[in-house]
């Protein structure tokens, strides 16, 4: 994780990279992706939106064809 930290988690702007090769670039809150941000995927696949306590919950998902998504280790 590249970006803020408040009493050891992570918080306001960052870049989260996860074990699977997923990057997550947005705002964090209590060391969950919290607000606008944007998930890359190893496969070129992206989703974009709010995220609310560490889930996408409301955005645009962009999958190239033939490709899958797996969610990122929840840390």
């Amino acid at each position: 994780y590249d970006g803020d930290w408040q009493e050891g988690e992570m918080t306001g702007s960052g870049v989260a990279t996860y074990s699977n090769g997923a990057v997550y670039t947005g705002l964090f809150s209590n060391g969950k992706r919290q607000g606008e941000g944007t998930m890359r995927y190893t496969n070129g696949a992206e989703t974009s939106g709010t995220w609310i306590n560490g889930a996408l919950e409301g955005g645009v998902a962009d999958t190239p064809k033939e490709a899958t998504t797996e969610s990122p280790d929840q840390n």
